[in-house]
């Protein structure tokens, strides 16, 4: 994962935000919540807390509530 955003390579903008909404995610759901939607999903559930939200963003569009395109600005 990038940590900045000067970072021009195709799809590192996709990685940045996906980042944002990881943190976002772990903040508002339980590590329960998040393992039992990306077993639905096939990502690993073995992965940490983290690992599995940043997954879920990046891959499946997944955000917590309240954090939209507005909020990514």
């Amino acid at each position: 994962m990038s940590a900045a955003y000067d970072d021009d390579r195709p799809g590192m903008m996709r990685v940045h935000i996906a980042d944002r909404r990881a943190d976002a995610l772990c903040a508002a759901h339980t590590r329960d919540w998040l393992r039992a939607n990306a077993k639905v999903r096939g990502i690993s559930t073995s992965l940490n807390k983290r690992e599995m939200a940043w997954y879920l963003a990046a891959n499946h569009g997944f955000t917590a509530p309240g954090y939209d395109k507005a909020g990514e600005s």
